[in-house]
């Protein structure tokens, strides 16, 4: 990076505290060496300064970042051929470690840490407790479901029920997006109506960060990213008129026995097999078959199972099923008791 490329943003000294002597704060390019007991800086440990301690580098000239000796490890500038600490060449040297834009480590407070450490030890107790609850509930759920016993049950009871809709050809009102409307139909209404929201660009969202030079010192940079809002989008939305089968009533059949067997309801229709203003027709069927159980201890279930499967099961038969921890049936693992 050339001094161009720098900028005219002012340009700081990095941090970094000597290991050998516990010294605080040395500057990255005024102090290469501790001035208390000599021992040479490691890049790798500079940090960033507050922002109320930053110290300018006046007239700084950057080469690039810094070289550490392969002989001794001691940084040296880009500018240099030589190690200053030993004198050997830069041959096979690696460029210093550069650290990213952390902040500085925060001293214990001299007074009152016990009390804040207490403060923060008991609030994080408290969610540690909530997480603990959480979990554990997962937990039994996913146990209560998985795990099973196998339980001996005798049928107590059936019942059955079937039902036939009954379509009538006529016109109704119905309302939706426009390009919805089926083919056909006759408007009645329309309006603009909120559909939902797409984001767009309002603008940007910019931050200062710390950018390390690799040679002791930083500088400040802004980064930017668009940040973006939600709109309304409207569409046209519609009423209609149109002419459909539309279901008008139920027919229902229904049973508490296994005998007689179900049978399906008759059904009346007005004007069938045509297709005009009035015209009825059979509609959709739907069967349902529950089977009554009764465990050792009293306690009745209900499982909703195939006309198949639930015609073989007679009345005080016996019969084994997967029962979950929490109480719930695997009606699917019905099988007969064995003697």
């Amino acid at each position: 990076m050339s001094q161009e490329a720098l900028g005219n943003e002012p340009v700081y000294e990095m941090l970094w505290d000597c290991p050998g002597c516990g010294t605080e704060g040395l500057l990255g390019v005024t102090h290469r060496y501790c001035p208390n007991c000599g021992s040479a800086q490691d890049p790798g440990k500079r940090y960033f300064p507050p922002e109320d301690e930053k110290v300018a580098v006046q007239d700084h000239q950057y080469f690039g970042a810094d070289w550490v000796c392969p002989g001794c490890d001691t940084p040296n500038s880009a500018a240099s051929t030589y190690c200053s600490s030993c004198g050997g060449t830069a041959d096979g040297a690696k460029a210093a470690k550069r650290v990213s834009d952390t902040p500085p480590p925060v001293a214990e407070p001299a007074r009152g840490g016990g009390a804040v450490k207490a403060a923060a030890g008991a609030g994080g107790c408290l969610v540690m407790g909530v997480i603990g609850v959480i979990v554990a509930v997962i937990l039994f759920f996913i146990v209560g479901t998985f795990f099973t016993s196998k339980d001996a049950m005798t049928v107590s009871g059936h019942s059955w029920t079937r039902t036939v809709a009954v379509e009538e050809f006529k016109e109704v009102s119905d309302k939706g997006w426009c390009e919805q409307m089926p083919a056909g139909a006759r408007e009645t209404s329309r309006s603009m109506k909120e559909k939902g929201t797409e984001k767009v660009a309002d603008g940007e969202t910019c931050v200062k960060k710390n950018k390390d030079l690799g040679d002791g010192t930083f500088k400040q940079v802004e980064e930017c990213k668009p940040k973006f809002k939600d709109v309304a989008v409207e569409a046209a939305w519609c009423k209609w008129d149109a002419r459909k089968w539309d279901k008008v009533r139920e027919e229902k059949a229904a049973g508490a026995a296994l005998s007689p067997a179900p049978t399906w309801p008759a059904v009346k229709l007005t004007r069938g097999g045509c297709a005009e203003l009035g015209c009825q027709r059979e509609g959709a069927r739907a069967e349902r078959y529950e089977v009554s159980l009764q465990d050792d201890k009293g306690k009745s279930h209900v499982c909703d199972l195939p006309e198949k499967q639930w015609s073989g099961m007679a009345l005080r038969s016996r019969w084994t099923v997967d029962v979950t921890l929490t109480g719930g049936l695997q009606c699917g693992s019905l099988a007969p008791e064995k003697r």
